[in-house]
């Protein structure tokens, strides 16, 4: 029985080619089970391998989750850029990630319509560009209002500790616009912080660790070609007439 990776980690690496060795340096840093990444900038180029993690990309969005946890791809019906999976980390859930670009026209009947076709409960991890004071702006912006009000709606929990997340990389000021949102059961799995390093991006990396151990159990495997089967009829035998 061996131990299996339980953090994850969510980042807007501003193009995954481009922070190509530094995804490698947060995968061997932290050895997550799941790497939630946005605006991955790949147009129509392969997403590139990277050992021990199987990935799953659409539309600027995408995860890498480690071979050793069982998931599902979920392709909900939806023009959010958004990647889901249905994994078993300590307990069964949905995780995404989601890009909500500014220019991106987000509306409350696309976000519910999304949300009934994850199947709860729900990790929804990823960059949505709104300003809002309860994860930590100093304003409300339009989009902002929309995320709470999506929140507030769904019964979400938000993780962030209203810590920043964004560096405007022309003015130095820093934002608050990378959420971390969950169903009300995942809420104490993890712990959340955001990672002091942003790796080449204006984003940086978050960190959820998890507070449950978890172990991957390996499949039995038996060779009967090695069995000694005459000595298992013998038992056999033995224990049929003593029964």
């Amino acid at each position: 029985m061996a131990t299996a990776p339980t953090n994850i980690l969510h980042w807007n690496c501003r193009g995954v080619y481009a922070n190509y060795e530094d995804i490698r340096l947060l995968l061997s840093n932290h050895n997550p089970a799941i790497f939630c990444l946005q605006e991955t900038h790949l147009l129509t180029r392969p997403f590139p391998r990277f050992q021990k993690y199987n990935s799953y990309t659409n539309n600027d969005t995408a995860i890498l989750i480690h071979n050793s946890i069982p998931h599902r791809h979920i392709v909900p019906n939806t023009t959010i850029p958004i990647t889901a999976l249905r994994i078993s980390l300590g307990r069964d859930f949905t995780i995404c990630s989601i890009y909500l670009p500014p220019p991106f026209n987000v509306t409350h009947q696309a976000l519910n319509s999304l949300i009934t076709d994850l199947p709860a409960p729900i990790l929804l991890l990823g960059d949505f560009n709104g300003a809002h004071p309860i994860w930590g702006s100093n304003i409300t912006n339009t989009r902002g209002k929309l995320i709470a009000e999506f929140i507030d709606n769904h019964s979400f929990i938000l993780l962030n500790d209203k810590s920043p997340t964004f560096l405007h990389s022309s003015y130095k000021t820093y934002s608050c616009i990378d959420l971390s949102l969950c169903s009300p059961p995942l809420y104490l799995l993890f712990q959340w912080k955001v990672l002091d390093d942003n790796h080449g991006s204006d984003h940086f990396p978050i960190l959820l660790s998890s507070n449950q151990p978890n172990t991957a159990h390996c499949t039995p495997r038996w060779k009967f070609t090695k069995a000694n089967w005459t000595m298992f009829q013998t038992l056999c035998s033995f224990h049929n007439h003593v029964v």
